[in-house]
């Protein structure tokens, strides 16, 4: 059987290959034609019938067919693999994603790079059991991480126009949030896929979901999931102290009062409903981040990749920062479990010494980059350095960005909450102790 499928897909690199000999023949032979009346030598006719033209198909199609051999030799060889039928499949994606390699992914000549992609991925579904978390990390790799590697925004998230080959709103979004959750769960039967891709794409994949809800690409709603709704379900509903003053506002009119109540709260139950999905998602990441480091550690191809590649720690660490502070930490406020000593407070004030600590220690742009973009100019980074440096008493590395406000002092009506519930944790706490 694997021969059938191995045959199969290579006929679809076949085809690929003559289709993208035909796409760069009719390129070169529009530019020339633009280039002719301000030419003085005569141009030879571009032609498919030319000895050159002929030998751009049968090297388009002969380098490609030896990549894709390569991969199939790569990926269905190691003892480790497992569904080779569907890695025939996942060896010519590969192909065609050696090619949007060298593109933007928001170029509109790459968009119909997408399109034999996703019947390859059709092809391969069957073949692998649906629980497997390999379907996620395809997805990832072949429609993310195009994206993600330049933290580029796909603008067809929302506009079902832009492309017609990822029209699903959120499709993106929702592939990153599967992937990160595959690799959470870590039910992959393929070993060999998951040391190479699984463990080393998790934090770039973090990171880049945090990036689309910053530039508010992300519907909430796409990520409803029956353990979301089962987790927030049996969530009790908070309210702000604003919030409260808003519900518990008297005025000389009972009915009209009522009115606005009614609609005030619902405005509020919807946005606490909203909240719980994002702290959701970022405990998870979180979690599955901060469980990465001891599989690491049992994986000799990444102890090799983190000893050639710093950024890679560099980048986890990061994704953790921005989880904590982008949802998980909020997540314990929200329910009034975080004090000044609990488990996420203490490591997030380590991996922000931590992160500082790299960036201060290595010539790594990318680790300076993220030092810079995670502590130092980022609104969450500098509220929750407010709140734990004023309610706790912690030194927390990172400074304040002081071009468009006026520092510390512009959180101190923001983080009144935050620092009600530390407060009563901390009179908690010591109540208990004495006793």
């Amino acid at each position: 059987m694997i021969i059938f499928h191995l045959g199969f897909a290579w006929l679809v690199v076949v085809i690929f290959s003559l289709i993208l000999g035909l796409f760069g023949f009719y390129i070169v032979a529009f530019i020339l034609g633009c280039c002719r009346p301000f030419i003085q030598k005569e141009i030879p006719k571009v032609s498919l019938k030319n000895p050159w033209t002929k030998r751009l198909f049968l090297f388009l199609v002969g380098f490609n067919s030896f990549f894709y051999f390569q991969q199939c030799y790569e990926w269905i060889s190691p003892k480790e693999s497992a569904y080779p039928n569907a890695k025939c499949y996942y060896a010519a994606g590969n192909v065609v994603a050696l090619y949007r390699a060298f593109l933007s992914p928001n170029n509109p000549i790459t968009y119909w790079l997408v399109y034999p992609q996703r019947i390859l991925y059709a092809m391969a579904t069957p073949l692998i059991p649906q629980e497997d978390g390999e379907l996620a990390l395809w997805r990832y790799h072949w429609f993310v991480y195009p994206h993600a590697r330049g933290f580029s925004m796909p603008h067809y998230l929302y506009e079902s126009n832009t492309n017609p080959f990822l029209r699903k709103e959120g499709a993106v979004a929702t592939f990153t949030w599967e992937f990160i959750k595959a690799v959470h769960n870590d039910n992959f039967s393929d070993k060999n896929i998951r040391e190479h891709h699984a463990l080393r794409d998790l934090p770039l994949a973090a990171l880049y979901l945090d990036e689309m809800y910053n530039h508010e690409k992300v519907p909430s709603s796409i990520f409803v999931t029956p353990e979301a709704e089962e987790v927030i379900a049996h969530k009790p509903m908070v309210y702000s102290q604003d919030q409260l003053v808003v519900l518990n506002a008297k005025t000389h009119d009972p009915a009209r009062a009522e009115k606005e109540k009614k609609m005030f709260r619902a405005m509020y139950d919807n946005l606490w409903l909203v909240n719980q999905k994002s702290y959701y998602i970022a405990t998870t990441a979180y979690e599955a981040l901060n469980a990465l480091a001891s599989k690491w550690e049992t994986s000799p191809l990444m102890q090799k990749e983190l000893k050639q590649h710093s950024s890679l720690e560099a980048t986890r660490i990061a994704a953790m920062i921005t989880m904590l502070q982008g949802g998980a930490l909020a997540s314990k406020f929200s329910s009034k479990e975080l004090s000044c000593t609990h488990p996420y407070v203490l490591h997030y004030i380590a991996l922000r010494q931590e992160l500082k600590a790299m960036a201060d220690n290595t010539a790594s742009l990318l680790i300076d980059n993220l030092d810079k973009r995670y502590l130092e100019r980022h609104i969450s980074a500098e509220a929750m350095k407010y709140t734990f440096e004023k309610y706790c008493g912690y030194t927390l590395v990172g400074g304040y960005d002081t071009r468009f406000g006026s520092g510390p002092s512009r959180y101190e009506n923001m983080t009144l909450d935050y620092g009600k519930v530390l407060l009563e944790n901390q009179q908690t706490n010591n109540t208990t102790k004495e006793k």
